[in-house]
């Protein structure tokens, strides 16, 4: 429902002309057939919003479609990382607290971020999966694995913690 995305990409802590920057953006990258992942993250992190679950939807049915061959993620690479944030959301939510989210998106080296998933396992009993160190992450995909990751952890914590 791109209505619904549209509006969940308004900013309304925002003041009159700010509100919608972010959603100009996006949809001047996707008329542009660019990248928007980077912008939804930053958004869903920042803004105040507990209601994400189009947005991610969104992303994960267009960045495979405006994806070049041979220099992004593979399609396996993504549902590695989007399964690997449900994972992470839902288990923080069980046994953490969104802090714990906030840490493991400051890592900006595969080394941090493998760090903190290790941190997470033993804090709040994540189980990775083991493809996640065979492969599916590499040096070149690390900053859309693991944007993908932090999209989905933040979309199933939020749906874990309004359930409980």
């Amino acid at each position: 429902n791109i209505k619904e995305v549209m509006r969940l990409l308004i900013d309304f802590s925002q003041k009159n002309d700010n509100r919608t920057l972010v959603r100009n953006k996006v949809c001047e990258r996707i008329l542009k057939k660019q990248s928007i992942l980077d912008l939804i993250e930053s958004h869903v992190f920042s803004a105040n919003m507990t209601y994400i679950k189009p947005l991610v939807e969104f992303v994960i049915k267009y960045e495979p479609i405006i994806r070049k061959e041979g220099n992004a993620m593979t399609i396996d690479a993504q549902e590695a990382a989007v399964t690997l944030g449900k994972r992470i959301g839902m288990t923080v939510a069980e046994n953490g607290k969104k802090g714990d989210l906030f840490a493991l998106r400051k890592a900006r080296r595969k080394t941090d971020f493998l760090n903190e998933l290790n941190r997470l396992q033993f804090k709040c009993r994540l189980v990775v999966p083991p493809d996640i160190y065979e492969g599916k992450l590499t040096d070149s995909n690390f900053v859309e694995f693991k944007q993908f990751c932090m999209i989905a952890a933040l979309n199933s914590f939020y749906a874990a913690t309004q359930l409980k």
